[in-house]
C-alpha cells in the first residue's frame, strides 16, 4: 500500500493543476475512469479522458478548474482527502457503469485493484458560493492510484 502523504500531494497536485495538458501528466496510458452510473461516465485509456476533460462545457472543482463566467468567480473550491475505509474499498457504481471501462463487471474491477495493489482514496470536493452560504454542492469521490515509476 502506498505512503497516505505521498498519495495526498499526488491528488493536490492534480486537484491544483492549471489546465488539461497539466492534468494528463497524472495519467498512465492504461489508466481507467468511472465516475458515474447514471448517465454512465467512464473511459478505458488515456486518450478517453483526456477528450472527455476537454469536450467539457465548462469545468468546475470536479476536474480542479474553474470557468471565466461570473458565477464560478464567486465559489470557492475545496477538497478533503483520506484513504479508504475498508468497507469503503467497493465499485459499487454497478456493472453496466464499470463496463464502459472495459471491465466485465465490478467484482472483477475489484479482484483487478486487488491484484495490482491499487491504493484507495476518499476524496470530498465543495463548491461554496461565496455570495450565499446556502448555496453549494457537495461531491463525493473514490480515486485509485497504481503506483509505476520510469
Amino acid at each position: 500500500m502506498a505512503d497516505t502523504a505521498v498519495l495526498h500531494q499526488l491528488y493536490r497536485d492534480y486537484f491544483h493543476a492549471a489546465d488539461v495538458d497539466a492534468k494528463t501528466l497524472f495519467f498512465a496510458f492504461d489508466c481507467k475512469q468511472v465516475c458515474r452510473p447514471r448517465p454512465a461516465y467512464a473511459a478505458c485509456d488515456k486518450a478517453a479522458i483526456v477528450r472527455l476533460l476537454r469536450e467539457a462545457p465548462s469545468l468546475s472543482a470536479l476536474t480542479g478548474e474553474t470557468t471565466s463566467t461570473a458565477a464560478s468567480k464567486n465559489k470557492n473550491s475545496f477538497a478533503t482527502i483520506r484513504p479508504l475505509a475498508p468497507e469503503e474499498c467497493t465499485f459499487a457504481c454497478g456493472d453496466a457503469c464499470v463496463q464502459a471501462a472495459g471491465f466485465t463487471s465490478a467484482k472483477a474491477l475489484h479482484d483487478y485493484a486487488v491484484k495490482n495493489n491499487w491504493a484507495g482514496l476518499r476524496v470530498d470536493l465543495w463548491d461554496v458560493d461565496t455570495q450565499d452560504s446556502t448555496k453549494g454542492s457537495l461531491v463525493k469521490v473514490q480515486y485509485w492510484w497504481a503506483f509505476r515509476f520510469g
